[in-house]
């Protein structure tokens, strides 16, 4: 299975894929030809490897999962206040389990459904997403909306068997 991923970073480089038990894996790595050091622009070197593994947009209705190999580097600059730092991506936060156009994607399914009815269309669709997980999502787009009032077009995922009811999330 040939699988590219330039549509989320034209520095992604597919080293493997594979399907298991209905979820597709793919392994990557990040083409960064000359690092520089994002505080003082001077040339880095490698210092160390490690794979941050997340979610992305399903395809044929199964779970995509990407084992995306960063680089750690170091900067030698004495005068330097940043001292360590990785490979940066756009599409997903540092820490985080799924890309951002997948949760932008699993907002726009919640529009008019409950969190539970919500997890359970999104699995059908091949998107692993828990109910308090999309309480959070919507939550961080409700406080992000008061804060940035421009808006990015996002795609929809096919959705033409859903049908919506309005989403309710409890705070205890």
């Amino acid at each position: 299975m040939k699988i590219s991923f330039k549509d989320l970073d034209p520095r992604i480089i597919t080293d493997f894929v594979e399907e298991k038990d209905g979820v597709i894996y793919a392994t990557c790595h990040l083409r960064n030809k000359t690092p520089v050091c994002p505080c003082c622009n001077k040339k880095v070197t490698p210092h160390s490897y490690f794979t941050h593994t997340f979610y992305d947009l399903p395809i044929q209705n199964k779970p995509v999962l990407i084992s995306l190999t960063k680089r750690k580097y170091l900067c030698r600059n004495k005068n330097c206040d940043c001292k360590t730092f990785s490979d940066k991506t756009d599409f997903i936060s540092p820490k985080g389990r799924k890309t951002k156009r997948l949760i932008k994607n699993i907002v726009a399914l919640t529009k008019d459904m409950n969190s539970v009815q919500t997890s359970k269309n999104l699995k059908e669709l091949g998107i692993i997403a828990k109910k308090s997980a999309i309480c959070n999502y919507l939550k961080k787009k409700e406080n992000n909306h008061h804060l940035n009032h421009s808006k990015t077009p996002t795609a929809p995922i096919n959705t033409t068997f859903l049908r919506f009811s309005n989403l309710t999330c409890r705070e205890y």
